[in-house]
């Protein structure tokens, strides 16, 4: 199975992330 919590904390780190 894949991470699901390690994708979900990138999913939500994302919005967090400068726009480049």
């Amino acid at each position: 199975m894949i991470d699901l919590w390690g994708l979900k904390g990138v999913l939500w780190s994302l919005p967090y992330l400068p726009n480049k």
